[in-house]
């Protein structure tokens, strides 16, 4: 008797063990994992970050991060789902044209992205005028100038690796740039005892924190022999890539106008502290997203082997199972943000609890977006990827209109809603093509 419990006690726990291995396999939830035990320390840094820097200097380093996440989107092979689509076809093609892909996208990227950084450089004073209003920002912009190559090449990074299905190493090279700031977090205080303000400091430590992860990158790719071979670069074929990747780098413009628009019209409207402030809030509601990027990682694989072999009610089945998955792990964060909102503001500093009522109206906005799936995604690999840039069109018309409309007359509580309008409209119209495309696809 005593023999056969502690037989099925053993058998249990062999089943449970089993089953755990297979759980944590799943590179998605790995990849989860990975971003979920970073949370809590970005969380400490941008604390850090806003005990030791003004709410106007972090107002200002958003308006900034901003126009250069823009500049990068305007930037053609910039977009990012462009690189990973060129990347992600000559991986699965040859290892060879691999690498001659990622060297010519290398090369591509650093010209592109050097020009660009080079006027933006020259022509920091009117843009400084253009979005400040002034020309006391001009030396700002310049650093941040810089930043447009180093992001292009911090892109390339992520997408090699997703590309050859490694989401860990392309989790590690997004958090990277995080996990580097306590090194720049010291030279901050350093720099900061030398009289730097609290504006240049804190656009330095961003500079300075993409150029190591592009270091990283380009190391990696000389450990792995990618220079061995001058002169194979290969130019053939990137007419095609503009081609095929056009309505890609739409899609990109327009997501990206409809993410940064609000602070492109705020220092105009209201404070640069202000923006600060909203600057925090939006990086709180922006953990609702984790969920939906841990699947991003996975799922274009799989979605992309049910369009190729038409399993179109296997595809249906697979997103109905995925977006319950999504409202289950983003539904906890949901409540805690909206129970616990103004504690974490709070640790930003007592300024930033009066964000609180724009922090839920985000929170709102982002678990829509994260319940409603990666429908963006599947139009494009339905090759219906103008769909979307229409819903994006649209979204950001209804956006520019709700800005302009509550700006003005709620400061940043208005710029919260107008977030909303864009972004719950953009996933009500995404997903109901999607549901549209997938059943012609079932009839047919």
């Amino acid at each position: 008797m005593h023999h056969s419990v502690i037989a099925r006690l053993k058998e249990c726990h062999r089943r449970i063990k089993r089953k755990a291995l297979l759980f944590f396999k799943q590179k998605s939830i790995i990849v989860l994992g990975i971003k979920g035990i970073t949370l809590p320390y970005k969380y400490l840094v941008n604390v850090l970050v806003t005990r030791l820097f003004s709410p106007a200097a972090v107002g200002v380093f958003s308006i900034i991060r901003s126009y250069v996440r823009q500049t990068v989107s305007f930037l053609g092979l910039g977009a990012d789902k462009t690189s990973l689509m060129i990347l992600s076809h000559a991986y699965h093609k040859d290892k060879e044209e691999f690498k001659h892909a990622t060297i010519t996208l290398l090369y591509i990227f650093t010209i592109i992205g050097g020009g660009t950084s080079l006027i933006l450089i020259l022509a920091a004073k009117y843009v400084s005028l253009l979005l400040f209003g002034s020309i006391n920002y001009t030396l700002f912009i310049r650093i941040g100038s810089l930043v447009v190559i180093l992001q292009l090449l911090y892109l390339l990074g992520v997408n090699f690796f997703k590309a050859m299905n490694k989401p860990i190493l392309s989790s590690v090279i997004e958090i990277g740039v995080w996990l580097l700031l306590p090194f720049i977090i010291i030279l901050l205080l350093i720099l900061k005892t030398s009289g730097l303000s609290d504006t240049l400091t804190l656009v330095l430590s961003w500079a300075i924190s993409y150029t190591l992860t592009a270091l990283i990158f380009l190391m990696y790719l000389k450990a792995r022999h990618f220079f061995r071979n001058k002169g194979t670069i290969k130019l053939a074929g990137i007419k095609n890539v503009f081609k095929s990747g056009f309505v890609l780098n739409i899609v990109n413009i327009l997501y990206s106008f409809n993410t940064n628009i609000a602070v492109f019209f705020m220092p105009r409207v209201i404070s640069v502290k202000e923006v600060g402030i909203f600057y925090v809030v939006q990086t709180i509601a922006l953990v609702l997203n984790i969920p939906l990027n841990a699947v991003l990682t996975i799922a274009p694989h799989k979605i992309t082997k049910f369009i190729r072999n038409k399993q179109w009610l296997e595809l249906e089945s697979y997103l109905i199972g995925l977006q319950k998955k999504l409202f289950l792990l983003g539904f906890p964060i949901f409540v805690g943000i909206v129970l616990l909102g103004k504690l974490m503001l709070s640790f930003f500093g007592a300024v930033y609890e009066s964000g609180y009522l724009a922090l839920i109206i985000l929170a709102v906005a982002e678990f829509v977006n994260t319940i409603a799936g990666p429908n963006g995604i599947i139009l494009v690999l339905l090759r219906k990827g103008y769909l979307f840039a229409l819903s994006l069109g649209l979204a950001l018309s209804l956006q520019l209109a709700a800005l302009l409309f509550f700006l003005p007359r709620l400061g940043i509580v208005g710029a919260a809603l107008a977030y909303a309008c864009g972004f719950i409209s953009l996933n009500i119209l995404a997903l109901f093509f999607v549901h549209r495309e997938l059943n012609i696809g079932i009839k047919r």
